[in-house]
This record gives structure tokens, sequence and C-alpha cells, in this order.
């Protein structure tokens, strides 16, 4: 079998306080090899950010975290258990965030990166706009921004399985009826 990953790096935040540095686990590389066909879950961790209040003000450190949508299918954020694993939603600016980029521009996707308000609704920070369905394709290059703590913790895990995107293969490679005769 193949590892869960290829590739580990360990990123360092240089504007701690006092000079300090902080090693976050900064990206994994997966690669897709084929669909997958098994109802096993996919899981990625995921570095939070945090915001501290001190006496000469406040404290923010933003983690980003390049993660990968392993399934081959084009979905919307509210499909891929985001919130449901961690991720934090709020008011634009304070809440967690996502995006992907425009290979052909190497710009962020629509210009904009994407959060969820406090009602669950996910849109674009330039300009407020609902994200549109299937805004995610595959192999996209996501990144998720935190800047909270997922219930205090200072990680969460990302999971979702193939049967939430699609009907697994069966036997008889999606037959719906019975079977073919031997």
């Amino acid at each position: 079998p193949l590892p869960d990953y290829y590739v580990s790096t360990t990123a360092y935040d240089y504007n701690l306080p006092g000079g300090t540095t902080n090693p976050i686990p900064a990206m994994i590389w997966s690669p897709v090899l084929q669909v997958p066909t098994n109802p096993v879950p996919f899981r990625q961790t995921i570095a939070c950010g945090e915001k501290t209040l001190t006496p000469s003000g406040s404290f923010q450190t933003v983690i980003y975290n390049l993660v990968a949508l392993r399934l081959p299918v084009a979905t919307h954020p509210s499909q891929m258990n985001l919130r449901e694993s961690g991720f934090v939603n709020g008011v634009r600016g304070f809440s967690d965030e996502i995006y992907t980029w425009n290979t052909a521009t190497k710009t962020t996707r629509s210009g904009s990166t994407i959060y969820c308000d406090q009602d669950g609704a996910w849109r674009m920070v330039t300009g407020n706009n609902l994200v549109s369905t299937n805004y995610f394709r595959p192999n996209d290059v996501i990144v998720i921004i935190s800047r909270n703590k997922s219930n205090g913790s200072n990680t969460w895990t990302w999971t979702y399985q193939p049967t939430n995107f699609y009907a697994i293969p069966d036997r008889w490679m999606g037959w719906t009826n019975t079977p073919p005769a031997p």
C-alpha cells in the first residue's frame, strides 16, 4: 500500500512575541492515484490560528493549511464537511477562510477567499456574494486559512468520505438492476 502522504513540511512563525518561533505542520502533499472505492474516511489535520489579547492590544496568528480534496468530484464548500470537522464560521474577516488558485493566472480564483457566515451561508469575502455550486473542482489547490482555535484546540481533523460525494461502485461497477447473466 502507498503511504497516506508523500511529503510533509513544517513552517515557522517568526512574528511571535519575544522572537520565538512556533513550528507548525504546514503542508502534506497527497496524490490522487485512483478513484476511491472504499467507504473509508479521508483525514487531514488542520493547524489552528489564534487570537490573543495582550496589554498592548490584540495579537493574531493566521495559519495557512494546504490541503487536497482527494476525490474526482466538483463540490460546494457546504458539502465538504468542513464546519462539522472544526472550520470556524462567523463574521467576515474573523471567521476561518478557504480558497483555491486559478492556475492560469496564479491568483485566487474569483479574486476572493471564502468564509462561512454566522447563518451557515458560504460567501466570497470580496463582495459578500454566495459561493457558486461546484466551486471546488478535482485537482484544485485548496488552502484553509485558520484564525481561530477550534473548540479550544490547536488542531482539528478535516474528515470526509467518498460516500458523501458519490455512490461507491459495487462489484458490477454501478450496475443498478439485476446483474448480467453469467
